[in-house]
């Protein structure tokens, strides 16, 4: 048997995609001839799919690090270290781990252990496969070996809690390299829970030996332009707010995203409304926020002390539309069967029932069960439309709620639709151009030594991953674009890459629960799919362990029905419209001219909603 060559080495395990977001997962390691093999994770995250493969996950396949059952690890893991709690960062774990592979021990910040223990029963994870979470705290040196040593360092994101990381390996007692993982991070204090402080940070630095940086490529095409702080962004949206007081408020969330929730909870204190939290996994957010004690908002959260059980009806009778602001699921229009979210279904009322005279009589069996759309509803449109992640479904879902006569207003960035007014309420959760620029220069200027640094762009497509080598190569700095699959050798001053194999040979799991329901459904059943790059080619099938504890084949779930789903992606129209084409047909000459101009003044719907539900 070859003795294993000494020295540390990165593999890229996902994240860094070919053209969407998410599975981000990384590995270190590290062998020393006395010591053996070690190995540390950096997060193990989902990958948002397409909406025509009908499934609800797709992450990185990582199995030849985790045990199943009594069967050990082909290559053992001692720690996995999480940087925050957004599913591209913490879905492949919960999913594996529901499937019956060991974890091992995992280390994280206070609130995303919260958020871990939730996503543990959520995804109905048997207590006897959950692993043993640690709680860190910035500073905080983790040894997992006499040669590897991990310290965590507080970064601002989107949500609460986030972390970067500083692992720093040894031979003999030498410095072998020193990576720095700030994970998804940006400049700038947070709100809510801890941040990033750039004093804090120059001083973490002094002690440490940096040869590799890792970069968070999100963002990397941004600029200063749509940087808002909180203050402001706040500011802002209030002035959205009280151009329409007489209006109920809806602003959709992504629902782990704290730091942009908190936005608009003090948007609604200082409008003088009670807040409505719809969206299932934003309760359990905000629940965890009060399990950790980081914020004051209770008092402006309806029924915040028992969230799960705050009723709508009993709200929305409690409440004139000028003191309402509700947040629901929804911000990227997810909608597949089974587990639409609230903002989708709002506009899906569109989708009503007209008599012979053209009157509305009623909803049909779509839209939601408690809030209504009309022209007295303000859509706060605060996240940014991304285009990898139903792009298309977004701005049709605005549509919608536009021809239900709802006012709209964007947040303002780089991709607007241009059908709607704009502010400036909300800026990305990732480091744009300036904020990469300085976090080099803050590295260069204030770590130990003088070697020469690397630069790896991480966290996201291969144009993202080449904008960011760009603006490294703009700060003077040497960047080396890595991609998912690739096996680096990094040590001071250098590195060499090992295992370069092309984007078309890694294969994903495809996670699809038989009641397409996600975490907070009743299905106890989830079958895992081994797909190729595209997630339409099946390579072969993963066998794993049923509700009976036994192993079980899975079937082949992608069918020539898929080629017409992506067909209906890539052609996306607004259902309404067809059928209100349809039924106009039936309408008198008379009454089809009446209803087309009621349509054009976005009156229509609007107003026979308004009588039938009284206001609501």
């Amino acid at each position: 048997m070859a003795k294993a060559e000494e020295g540390t080495k990165i593999d890229f395990l996902g994240g860094n995609n070919e053209s969407r977001i998410g599975g981000n997962s990384l590995l270190i390691e590290h062998t020393e001839e006395n010591e053996g093999v070690k190995r540390v994770m950096i997060d193990l995250g989902a990958l948002f799919p397409p909406e025509w493969t009908n499934q609800d996950s797709i992450i990185p396949d990582v199995r030849p690090y985790l045990g199943f059952k009594d069967k050990p690890a082909e290559k053992p893991v001692e720690a996995l270290f999480i940087s925050h709690c957004h599913e591209d960062h913490i879905g492949g774990l919960v999913h594996l781990a529901r499937a019956g592979y060991k974890m091992p021990e995992i280390y994280t910040s206070p609130y995303t252990k919260e958020l871990l223990k939730t996503a543990f029963k959520e995804g109905r994870v048997s207590e006897e496969n959950q692993p043993k979470v640690n709680v860190l705290k910035a500073g905080e040196t983790v040894d997992i070996a006499d040669n590897i040593h991990v310290t965590p360092f507080n970064v601002s994101h989107s949500t609460v809690g986030a972390m970067g990381f500083h692992v720093l390996t040894t031979l003999r007692g030498r410095v072998c390299a020193g990576i720095v993982n700030p994970g998804d991070y940006r400049l700038g204090e947070s709100k809510v829970g801890p941040g990033f402080d750039e004093t804090s940070f120059e001083r973490f630095l002094k002690d440490k030996t940096i040869t590799h940086v890792l970069l968070d490529s999100t963002s990397s095409d941004g600029t200063d332009e749509y940087l808002v702080d909180f203050e402001n962004a706040v500011a802002n949206t209030l002035e959205q707010v009280n151009k329409h007081q007489d209006k109920q408020v809806i602003s959709a969330v992504i629902s782990r995203s704290i730091q942009n929730m908190a936005i608009d909870l003090e948007t609604a204190r200082q409008s003088g409304r009670t807040v409505f939290i719809d969206g299932y996994w934003a309760k359990l957010a905000f629940t965890a926020l009060q399990r950790n004690g980081i914020h004051d908002y209770d008092d402006i959260v309806y029924k915040s002390e028992d969230l799960k059980h705050a009723n709508a009806k009993a709200y929305l009778d409690k409440y004139p539309r000028g003191e309402r602001y509700i947040i629901p699921s929804g911000a990227f229009a997810e909608s597949k069967k089974g587990m639409k979210s609230g903002l989708y279904k709002m506009s899906e009322q569109q989708k009503v029932m007209l008599d012979k005279d053209g009157k509305i009589k009623g909803k049909s069996q779509t839209g939601h069960p408690d809030f209504t759309i009309d022209a007295l509803t303000l859509v706060l449109a605060r996240q940014r439309c991304i285009e990898a992640i139903n792009g298309k479904q977004v701005r049709a879902m605005y549509n919608r709620l536009a021809a239900l006569g709802a006012t709209i207003v964007e947040n303002r960035s780089g991709n607007n639709t241009g059908k709607f007014e704009t502010a400036l309420m909300q800026r990305t959760g990732h480091a744009v151009r300036s904020e990469t620029k300085k976090f080099i220069e803050m590295i260069v200027n204030n770590r130990k030594n003088s070697s020469k640094l690397v630069f790896i762009p991480i966290h996201g497509d291969v144009h993202q991953l080449a904008n960011t080598a760009k603006v490294v190569r703009e700060a003077g700095g040497e960047p080396s674009v890595c991609y998912n699959a690739d096996q680096i050798k990094v040590w001071a001053g250098g590195t060499k890459k090992l295992e370069q194999k092309p984007l078309e040979e890694q294969r994903w799991i495809a996670v699809q629960s038989e009641a397409l329901a996600g975490y907070a459904g009743s299905a106890n059943q989830y079958t895992y799919t081994l797909v190729d790059k595209d997630f339409a080619k099946v390579e072969d099938l993963m066998v794993v362990r049923d509700s009976n504890e036994t192993g079980r084949e899975i079937q082949n779930y992608f069918s020539k029905k898929l080629e017409k789903a992506q067909d209906d992606e890539e052609n996306y129209y607004v259902p309404s419209r067809k059928e209100f084409r349809v039924m106009k047909e039936k309408l008198s000459r008379k009454k089809k001219k009446k209803l087309a101009k009621q349509m054009m003044s976005g009156t229509d719907i609007a107003t026979g909603l308004k009588n039938k539900n009284d206001g609501r």
